[in-house]
């Protein structure tokens, strides 16, 4: 029914003369072909929330690129933990209005200078993910709403990201 679109082009490259306003654009040019196709199959296209030097690096930049698209199946993943690695408050998920209709939980720690160590995609809970808020920003953001206009029926989706396993190899979260 959907597929992510993470940034197909829209992530600058300095030392090859990319800038942030060219990914943008070469994002948003990708973007329309790749909704045109998914519109002939039934199908949406889900932004993924990127961290840190992509252009859908920010709630604001992912609404705007989905309103350039100009595509009736174009919506919004808002990814917990990364949002959680770039120190992104809860309530900014706010600013996806309409747009939201999908989300990831991720765990990974957000310290250091740029906010994170690294991302890990932890076991949900041992990471600095504030969940409780992300999520209650998700439903006051009308998320299960959205979904169902959207056409996924009658509930919101989670997808949840886990790469780690803890000291004996077990994963609590495998899906």
């Amino acid at each position: 029914k959907a597929i992510m679109f993470c940034e197909a082009g829209g992530r600058p490259h300095y030392a090859r003369n990319l800038d942030g306003k060219q990914a943008f654009a070469n994002a948003s040019e990708t973007l329309k072909m790749v909704a045109d196709w998914c519109l002939k199959e039934d199908m949406l296209v889900l932004l993924e929330t990127i961290p840190y030097g992509g252009t859908l690096n920010t709630v604001e930049a992912m609404v705007e690129l989905a309103r350039n698209s100009q595509a009736p199946n174009v919506y919004c993943n808002a990814d917990l933990g990364h949002l959680s690695l770039q120190k992104i408050r809860p309530e900014r998920i706010l600013g996806f209005g309409d747009r939201l209709i999908c989300c990831h939980a991720s765990d990974n720690t957000n310290y250091g200078d740029e906010g994170h160590d690294k991302e890990k995609d932890m076991l949900l809970g041992t990471g600095s993910t504030d969940f409780a808020s992300y999520f209650h920003y998700c439903f006051e953001d009308k998320i299960e709403e959205n979904c169902k206009k959207a056409g996924f029926g009658d509930e919101s989706y989670c997808l949840i990201e886990v790469c780690e396993c803890d000291e004996k190899g077990y994963n609590a979260d495998p899906d």
